[in-house]
């Protein structure tokens, strides 16, 4: 067994340190996999531009092979398609619930950002490790190793995991955790049939505010759930092109080249003057939750997964904006296993929905910290270190 693995960490704002970090004991009911790939999340680039709580290794959205399993591991670890062994690839759910506060009881073990002691992999938040899970992401306590941008990573007990058939490649298993947050999203704007707020279904046109990773994959899920019409506000060309071609957008509007008037106008053409039926919010800014809740028809519905980490104070005006509008506005922050399942069932269909389109960029540990510098650039939508 090797000794240490390399991995990148964030020591302060801005700044990542490759370091040999030692390989941990593993537990009873723990693991350690070997990383094949991890993709690049928003919420990465958001961590790498703020002073760190404490040095961490970053990144979540994992798939990795199995090369230890502690004794309890197959009974500690909640499976999809398993049972698991070592040499196994697995993707792997981005936090731990504590499965007994008031919380894990009402809303069910793995509904890992409600939780009160909840334990997420690869941050640095303050309150890591502080509630009643024993677990944490500071290099300098056991086991050391729990983000993906090392060479290996420990998994603790109760982490829920699926298995990854031999044909899927690794890069298109770590997209796991964007996509299923991209359909839980769209999901949030569905009623039961026949209620008279619905306001997604195969009527309905579904505007998405934001032209990356997360804005695609939306995109994508809502045209396939079979909605008549969607429509993207971007701030890139070359993204709203690849809106196009991988997610079936019907137009795709430029916020950088128009006026809001103009937009405003365009999507009323394109909705016979009656805005969209459900707006998804996927920025991470006051000004797009604005300019959506204006376009949104009365008695629609709009869904904010954007605004989940900076607050982000907003002009709202409670008579125009909800009461007259009969609006409904939900904030996606609560993910589970179960979406989580639907969104690999999409995965093991890679072949056919060409999951690589959402890919700009291949890097290593090394070129890490380039990658997220220049996450702003209008032709990156979503990057992933691979480990040969």
């Amino acid at each position: 067994m090797v000794c240490f693995s390399k991995a990148a960490v964030q020591t302060k704002i801005r700044e990542l340190k490759i370091m040999n970090l030692p390989i941990p004991q593993v537990g009873d009911g723990g693991m350690l996999i070997k990383v094949d790939a991890v993709s690049i999340c928003g919420s990465d680039v958001h961590y790498f531009r703020n002073e760190p709580a404490f040095p961490a290794v970053l990144g979540h959205e994992i798939c990795g092979t199995i090369v230890e399993m502690g004794k309890n591991a197959a009974d500690t670890i909640h499976a999809f398609y398993g049972p698991l062994k070592i040499g196994d690839r697995i993707c792997v759910y981005p936090g731990v619930t504590c499965g007994k506060c008031s919380d894990c009881l009402t809303y069910g073990n793995g509904v890992y950002t409600m939780c009160r002691d909840t334990f997420a992999y690869g941050d640095f938040f303050q309150y890591q490790g502080e509630g009643s899970l024993p677990f944490t992401n500071h290099i300098d306590e056991y086991p050391y190793l729990t983000g993906g941008f090392s060479e290996y990573m420990y998994i603790y007990p109760n982490t829920y995991v699926w298995k990854v058939p031999d044909q899927m490649p690794s890069r298109i298993a770590s997209l796991l955790d964007p996509l299923a947050c991209a359909c839980r999203a769209v999901e949030l704007a569905q009623r039961s049939p026949g209620v008279l707020e619905d306001s997604l279904n195969v009527n309905s046109t579904v505007l998405i505010m934001g032209d990356g990773a997360i804005g695609l994959f939306a995109a994508f899920y809502a045209r396939l759930l079979g909605v008549r019409q969607v429509l993207m506000i971007g701030a890139s060309e070359y993204k709203l092109n690849a809106a196009k071609d991988f997610s079936g957008i019907d137009a795709g509007i430029n916020a950088l080249t128009t006026t809001f008037e103009d937009r405003q106008e365009t999507v009323w053409s394109l909705t016979s003057g009656k805005g969209p039926d459900t707006v998804i919010n996927c920025v991470g800014s006051s000004a797009t939750f604005r300019e959506g809740a204006t376009l949104m028809k009365r008695m629609g519905t709009m869904v904010d997964i954007g605004n989940a980490i900076n607050p982000s104070p907003v002009e709202f005006d409670i008579q125009k904006d909800l009461t007259f509008k009969h609006g409904t506005y939900i904030g996606m922050m609560a993910t589970t296993p179960s979406i989580f399942n639907k969104a690999f069932t999409l995965l093991m269909q890679h072949d056919k929905f060409h999951f690589d389109k959402i890919f700009t960029g291949k890097y290593t540990l090394e070129s890490l910290q380039s990658a997220l510098e220049d996450a702003n650039s209008p032709e990156y939508i979503k990057g992933y270190v691979m480990f040969d």
